[in-house]
């Protein structure tokens, strides 16, 4: 069966290629072809726009000239090691392709129905369902991220949206806040799933990889988010009481004892040999869980949606930190994993299930 997937892969993120590149395992697994689709710009917010640019501002004026250096240096070579491997992996070609005729499209995962965020795009009902060639859509592991039903409402995206959900087939989220603005757009059936992270294991992409550090915490944060000193103290003290070495990967953190640029496998390498996890991102907590790592998780107002649903599947809602002062003895606390493992199980054989069942009965 040929199946296209309109996600977000070229997005310079680990998540973003390895949640992409897992629903493409997963997918030609079942001996399907499988082809990526780009999103279609579509039109923009100004007041989303004017928002974004502010906060940029605000977000440049607090922080080290050491980190705004730093990042953008870093943030080049980031890319140019992301792009190779997404071409290499996921078969991206230099000129996109907004449309692919196949039989089954799949939106999805990641936050694909952010909408009332910034991003290069802008507002498309693409990524609702329109404008896609194929026997049938279904979305897989979707998500809205930051955006609640009343920024939908205010940015008076209603219709359009449920016009566009009209050409879905079938609908899965990974998330309750997003569950709950889909459910006030349509009355269709919507299934809750795992992040395609979660049902594919990696292994052969990362078992020959060397980790040749020891002795390390691994700091996976967005650098514009992790700018409180009280935090970055924190970290680095309890660091020196482990007698532990800081590893920031990926985003630039000046402050941290080494910053490292990797390829997608092997920082999911380096998440498996870390003594400790802190992040504040979704994958980075996706990846502490898969791997059963001692870890915490910086919850902010902008990923609290996803975050506080994330850690509440596996009852892991002790590892969030809103209070630094509650990091030391987060960490110093163990995870039981048993139970945990056995969620993960289950709700992976629930999200395959939804995948199976979505892809039978099409015309080819």
């Amino acid at each position: 069966m040929k199946v296209s997937i309109l996600s977000m892969q070229r997005v310079v993120n680990y998540g973003s290629f390895l949640q992409a590149y897992a629903l493409k395992k997963v997918l030609e697994s079942k001996q399907n072809s499988v082809s990526f689709v780009d999103i279609l710009p579509g039109k923009k917010l100004e007041a989303i726009e004017s928002s974004n640019r502010k906060k940029r501002y605000m977000s440049l004026l607090k922080r080290d000239i050491r980190q705004i250096l730093g990042q953008r240096k870093q943030k080049k070579k980031f890319s140019k090691v992301y792009n190779e491997f997404a071409k290499k992996y996921l078969k991206l070609s230099d000129e996109k392709i907004f449309d692919i005729k196949s039989d089954i499209s799949i939106i999805g995962s990641d936050e694909v129905f952010n909408c009332a965020c910034p991003s290069p795009w802008g507002f498309t009902t693409q990524l609702f369902g329109e404008n896609i060639t194929a026997n049938k859509i279904v979305t897989y592991a979707a998500s809205c991220g930051s955006t609640k039903i009343e920024d939908i409402n205010r940015f008076n995206l209603q219709e359009d949206i449920k016009n566009a959900l009209k050409n879905v087939n079938e609908i899965s989220v990974r998330d309750e806040n997003t569950y709950n603005v889909i459910s006030a757009l349509t009355n269709k059936t919507i299934a809750n799933v795992l992040d395609p992270t979660f049902l594919y294991n990696y292994e052969e992409e990362i078992n020959n990889i060397k980790v040749s550090e020891e002795n390390f915490i691994i700091l996976y944060a967005y650098p514009a988010r992790f700018l409180d000193k009280r935090e970055v103290d924190a970290v680095k003290n309890f660091a020196r009481e482990k007698n532990k070495k800081i590893i920031a990967i990926g985003f630039y953190q000046y402050w941290c004892d080494k910053n490292l640029i990797l390829n997608p496998f092997e920082f999911l390498a380096y998440i498996k040999k870390a003594d400790y996890i802190i992040t504040d991102t979704f994958h980075g907590t996706v990846f502490s869980i898969k791997y059963n790592k001692n870890f915490c998780t910086f919850v902010r107002e902008s990923n609290k949606n996803k975050l506080d649903d994330l850690l509440n599947k596996f009852n892991l809602q002790s590892r969030k930190i809103e209070d630094v002062n509650n990091m030391k003895k987060v960490l110093n606390t163990q995870i039981d994993y048993n139970n945990v493992n056995k969620i993960i199980q289950a709700k992976k054989d629930q999200s395959i299930e939804f995948l199976e069942n979505a892809m039978q009965g099409v015309k080819e």
